[in-house]
Order: structure tokens, then C-alpha cells, then sequence
């Protein structure tokens, strides 16, 4: 009787030595704070004039990555701006499309030619494959998709020539 109980109280003994020993359950990753979780066009987004009788040659898209914190932050990945002709009164404003850019920012060279640091945003002058009237208005619409992680969007209606 006597051996039974130090046999278990030795098991008992080599059990909770285990588990003591044993390293804490790893927590759930969280997703790097500084990293965007936002994009926004700029509201210095604008057209600049290079066509005939004022139409704009093309879109100044500036865009704004925003981290966890609410604060400006430099973003990796690759930016998609589509030009959508303007549906007014409807759910979605975009309609027919009428222009596709694609920019990446693999580095850190791709990134600063972008990074405008005055105004803390990214600045992509986009070519219009066709003059836009002066007056007609249209939708913007920004795609980001980083490395890892889910796509951010942001969409604006702008104006050709304001």
C-alpha cells in the first residue's frame, strides 16, 4: 500500500515536472501595425491640362496609405488605378471604363520616385490614352494589393479640368 502511493506520487510528481517545463502556447499573429490598412485618394488628386482647348492630358493621383495607428505610411505593392466613365444618382458611380494604369513599388527605388514628402502621399502622374473634355466628370477608382495580405480601395469622382 505504502508503494503504491510513492509510485504515484512520483508519477504525479514526473507529470507536473512536464508540464511545468512544457513552453507556453504561441500567441495568434497579429498583423504588423505599421503596415497599411487604409488607402485613400488625396483630395490634391486632380486633373492637369494637356490636351486641346483645356482637356486634361491626365490625373495627378495622389494617394494616402494609412497604418493601424490612423497615421501616413509608406506602402510595397502594386497600385491600380481604373478611369470609369461618371453615372450619376447610381449605387456605383463607375460605368464604362475608360482607362487602366498599373503601377508596382517592389523597392525602395520604385518607392521614393513615387513618395512625395511635403504632402506625406504617393504621386502618380497617369496619361490619358485619349483626351478628356474639359467639364466631364469621371470616377477614380484605386486598387492596392501588397505582397501578403488583403487589397485596399478607395474611389473619388473628379472633375476633367478642376
Amino acid at each position: 500500500m505504502h508503494r503504491d502511493r510513492l509510485i504515484i506520487r512520483a508519477v504525479l510528481c514526473l507529470l507536473l515536472g512536464l508540464a511545468a517545463g512544457c513552453p507556453p502556447p504561441t500567441p495568434r499573429p497579429t498583423p504588423p501595425a505599421l503596415l497599411p490598412r487604409q488607402i485613400r485618394l488625396h483630395p490634391f488628386t486632380r486633373t492637369w491640362q494637356g490636351g486641346e482647348g483645356g482637356a486634361a492630358g491626365g490625373i495627378e493621383a495622389r494617394v494616402e496609405a494609412i497604418d493601424h495607428f490612423g497615421d501616413t505610411t509608406k506602402a510595397f505593392g502594386t497600385f491600380r488605378f481604373e478611369a470609369f466613365a461618371y453615372r450619376p444618382h447610381e449605387a456605383d458611380p463607375a460605368g464604362r471604363r475608360l482607362a487602366v494604369w498599373s503601377v508596382q513599388l517592389a523597392d525602395a527605388e520604385d518607392n521614393l520616385t513615387h513618395w512625395d514628402r511635403l504632402s506625406r502621399t504617393y504621386k502618380f502622374r497617369l496619361m490619358w490614352p485619349r483626351a478628356v473634355a474639359a467639364g466631364e466628370s469621371f470616377a477614380l477608382r484605386v486598387t492596392f494589393a501588397p505582397p501578403e495580405g488583403l487589397r485596399l480601395f478607395d474611389e473619388q469622382v473628379l472633375v476633367s479640368g478642376e
